[in-house]
């Protein structure tokens, strides 16, 4: 029997949990938690006295701008509800079915959902990335929280900074003990004992949680102009002439007759190529067995279109493309579009899957106590409203786990 041994991947994260346990358990001997200092198994939170204040300044210096943003905000929530159970649904069937596709909104339904493992789920070339891009949909989704608290009349009672798993960094608020205790009874199906009290209170609470998704949806639409709108803000750069073959299909007619990844196609007979368009608009026109002599960077090649596999009258020649840049300056790469079109679009995609995650009506998700409170305050009787919710939260459940589950049978 062969010995097994473990890649380095997993002795990296093997050691990271070591470590960290060892810290947890040394922070609980020496009390750090009464220092502002939380650690757990893998989470390590830090209350920020100065994060607080930072909160409450610009509550009250943009008051008028946090007052319009949460009569905003419980649209945008039930909105992200309803986005979010059909996302999630429509991804475990694609998932289901081996099928992967891209929305307009250029969100992949059928796409693995795995948790977050350093070095075995996320490689080690993305993880300075992803903690960027997680600061930066998490701050914004807790300053919303924090913000619009303060400016219902409900101050928060301490914020801070956290990481979990040495990937994910972002940042909290707590709300009153008393307030978080309203929430909590309320999510436990426990009857208030000041019912008429507390209704414009849960009302509030509703707005609350409704502020950090619509924080994350601005972004979200912020960071989607400017992937779709790339070559523009690259272009005093960079200039776009050609187009890149990232990948060629097998037994295509640009494998047998020598087109390689990487190659920058220039010219297609007296065409010039200069975007994406003029090659498609080129090819479209061309018919099966037409003769073109395509220029690239490495030269000029002679190829015979062949039919698409799909629709034998159309031509066919078999690789995937993307834009090709031109640096402007001699100390730009000439990677850089790529990279920075990358960038954007993790941005993007993480501000979308906080947005989902959280909008998900599943018990403590963001999305399941806004359900729950707006149901009591639509005037449900409280046990009936708990049974909804109780009902909605597993059906919630068992979808996201039915895509992870089938996320991870697949790698």
């Amino acid at each position: 029997m062969q010995n097994y041994i473990p890649s380095v991947q997993y002795i990296i994260l093997i050691l990271i949990v070591i470590v960290w346990t060892l810290v947890y358990f040394v922070a609980r001997s020496k009390k750090w938690n009464k220092r502002n200092i939380k650690i757990y198994p893998l989470i390590f939170m830090m209350d920020s006295l100065r994060m607080k204040k930072f909160i409450e300044n610009q509550a009250k210096k943009h008051r008028r701008f946090w007052q319009y943003f949460s009569k905003m905000a419980s649209i945008v929530m039930v909105l992200s509800i309803v986005f979010s159970l059909a996302y999630f649904t429509l991804n475990l069937i694609y998932l289901l079915q081996k099928k992967l596709i891209f929305t307009p909104s250029a969100i992949p339904i059928g796409a693995q959902l795995v948790p977050v493992i350093p070095f075995i789920t996320i490689s080690p070339e993305f993880i300075l990335i992803i903690i960027f891009a997680s600061a930066i949909a998490i701050f914004p989704h807790e300053l919303a929280h924090g913000a619009v608290s303060i400016n219902e009349g409900i101050d928060i009672d301490h914020a801070g900074f956290f990481v979990f798993f040495g990937v994910i960094f972002g940042g909290y608020v707590k709300l009153p003990e008393e307030v978080e205790k309203i929430l909590e009874d309320v999510s436990s199906g426990e009857t208030l004992e000041n019912d008429e009290k507390n209704e414009n209170l849960l009302k509030k609470l509703t707005r609350v949680l409704a502020a950090g998704i619509t924080a994350n949806t601005i972004l979200a639409i912020v960071f989607f102009l400017m992937f779709i709108n790339a070559s523009v803000i690259i272009s005093p750069f960079y200039s776009e002439r050609g187009i890149r073959v990232l990948n060629v299909i097998e037994d295509s007619p640009a494998e047998h007759y020598g087109i390689l990844p990487g190659d920058v196609i220039y010219r297609l007979n007296s065409t010039e190529v200069y975007t994406i368009d003029d090659f498609i608009s080129f090819i479209s026109s061309a018919h099966p067995g037409d003769l073109v002599v395509i220029e690239t960077e490495r030269g000029k090649l002679q190829i015979y279109l062949g039919s698409h596999p799909i629709n034998a009258s159309k031509a066919y020649l078999g690789v995937e493309i993307i834009r090709n840049y031109t640096p402007k300056f001699p100390f730009l790469p000439e990677n850089g579009p790529y990279y920075f079109n990358n960038f954007i679009y993790i941005l993007y995609t993480i501000q979308v899957l906080v947005i989902f995650l959280n909008a998900l009506p599943a018990f403590t998700m963001d999305g399941a106590k806004y359900l729950l409170l707006q149901l009591i305050i639509c005037g449900i009787d409280k046990e009936k409203a708990f049974k909804i919710y109780l009902a909605v939260s597993i059906l919630s459940l068992i979808i996201l786990l039915g895509n992870i589950l089938v996320s991870l049978a697949s790698l």
